[in-house]
């Protein structure tokens, strides 16, 4: 039997034992807390009785210690609380110590669109000095995971790659998911600032009254307005690959793109094998996507949702879609002027595995939940005379953001707060962290939010793209949480060690 759980503080700050819950002698007393207001004058929700915060054990193979899992049913329309609701899910991995601190560690998932309960055993692995001393909170956001999902399919693979890797969105497959959807839910409703206000709620039903933020890429900006909108509950924050909330995305990411492929070329050309080996890698790479915008390839691979060998098409955009996906860790990054040169003999083998994750996508993506906060908080910002401009002379092309464009005009659009793309100001401590190979938030973007933010410190990791979050970069993390200071002479000097991985080389027998 699965043993159910209560949750709260101490009083004096510190926390009380997880204790079992006794409904029947349960006494609670609320009381109704008044309005306030955000740094920007905007009006946050009155704060609602909540109920008592009951948690079930849910252990995880491999993660030692208590885990706990439960759901917080949400008003999905806060101006109307008596309608439909959102039942958050929610993961507590609780910290190891019996002195543990009385600030948890929220985490916020990427995206936007993607669950965070799933990576608790991540979570709790790469934050385990944290661990020791305070909880992990993960809750899958409004839209995601399992928190009322917004999931659509896209049919057969070939269909998925257009669409996801190629980045062009057929209008007739995003019109069918909004009908969809709309059966279970109001797809104005499932922006960022109201999933904050989901997260704070969260806060004040575990009995935390301060915590700390972390979130990678899109969850920087979902830590970035949580901070905004309740500042007084924010401990720390540490915010990696730093997605403004002034960013028009996707407008700039195939520039972006174009200069993380330009420094790779340039890269391969300074390391004196890939230079040998690949001596005309970028015009290579520019008859490869001539060809095919001529005549695409037919490739046949595995779809690994039915095991069935399926037919998928190489189009230019797809080809130049894959490549883009491969610079955003360097692992991958490594392998790029190997898979042009082959590409530009005519062999795709290299490039196939990438047509088959592709597969991948609809299970971690929740596409109405990226087009409800895409679509409101980016893309209505971008004007039709920016396009031409932000993407000429990228190998992407305009197509990702025209596609984009288009799908949201069929989408319905939510209303954001005033000033909801000003930048964030905050005397909070906060660590940025940036990728010098990041094709997707390079480092000019952690500048930019750091400048309003006077007790940050933004440091930029070479041999880091998109990803990985390097073992000595957590170790600064760890630092600010358990200090909760920046110190002048914070140790950097582990990531001197952080080099971009080698090129893959051709091998003798040519594969």
């Amino acid at each position: 039997m699965r043993e159910t759980i209560a949750f709260r503080h101490s009083g004096s700050g510190g926390r009380n034992a997880i204790r079992s819950v006794l409904a029947a002698t349960s006494l609670l007393v609320f009381a109704a807390l008044a309005s306030c207001t955000t740094p920007s004058g905007e009006l946050k929700p009155a704060q609602r009785q909540l109920p008592p915060a009951q948690l079930t054990s849910c252990p995880i193979k491999g993660v030692p210690g208590d885990v706990l899992c439960g759901t917080l049913q949400v008003p999905e329309n806060r101006d109307q609380p008596g309608g439909r609701t959102i039942a958050l899910n929610i993961v507590v991995v609780r910290a190891l110590s019996s002195t543990r601190a009385s600030e948890a560690l929220f985490t916020f998932a990427g995206g936007p669109g993607q669950g965070e309960a799933a990576d608790a055993e991540d979570n709790a692995e790469d934050f385990a000095a944290i661990r020791l001393s305070r909880d992990l909170v993960m809750v899958d956001q409004r839209g995601t995971g399992k928190s009322n999902p917004l999931n659509c399919s896209f049919g057969r693979l070939d269909d998925l790659v257009q669409a996801f890797l190629a980045g062009n969105l057929p209008r007739e497959k995003v019109a069918e998911c909004r009908s969809q959807l709309e059966q279970k839910a109001d797809l104005r409703y499932y922006t960022t600032p109201i999933a904050a206000d989901d997260i704070d709620e969260v806060r004040r039903w575990l009995g935390y009254e301060k915590i700390n933020l972390y979130g990678g890429s899109y969850g920087s900006r979902a830590a970035l307005v949580y901070l905004d909108r309740y500042p007084e509950h924010v401990r720390t924050a540490t915010l990696r690959a730093v997605f403004p909330l002034s960013l028009k995305n996707p407008l700039y990411s195939p520039r972006d793109a174009q200069q993380s492929l330009e420094r790779l070329f340039a890269d391969c050309a300074r390391e004196g094998a890939c230079g040998s080996a690949y001596p005309r890698l970028k015009e290579e790479f520019d008859v490869v996507l001539a060809r095919l915008a001529q005549k695409p390839v037919e490739a046949t691979v595995i779809d690994p949702r039915t095991k069935a060998l399926v037919s998928v098409r190489i189009t230019r955009d797809a080809f130049a879609g894959g490549v883009r996906r491969l610079l955003y860790s360097p692992s991958t990054q490594r392998m790029v002027p190997l898979l042009v040169s082959r590409a530009f003999a005519g062999d795709f083998k290299p490039f196939e595995p990438m047509l088959a994750q592709t597969a991948g996508i609809e299970r971690v993506l929740s596409m109405g939940m990226f087009l409800s906060v895409s679509c409101v908080e980016d893309v209505a910002r971008i004007h039709d005379g920016e396009i031409a401009r932000e993407t000429e002379g990228a190998f992407v092309g305009d197509v990702m953001v025209r596609s984009l464009k288009s799908a949201c005009e069929l989408w319905p659009l939510g209303v954001l707060p005033p000033n909801y793309h000003a930048p964030v100001r905050s005397k909070v401590p906060v660590l940025l962290l940036s990728g010098a190979l990041d094709p997707m938030t390079p480092s000019y973007y952690g500048n930019e939010v750091a400048r309003y933010l006077p007790n940050s410190r933004h440091i930029v990791m070479g041999g880091v793209a998109h990803s990985p979050f390097p073992d000595c970069a957590i170790a600064m993390m760890t630092k600010l949480v358990t200090e909760a200071s920046f110190l002048g002479n914070l140790d950097t000097s582990c990531l001197a060690k952080i080099k971009r991985a080698a090129f893959t080389l051709p091998s003798k027998q040519g594969s």
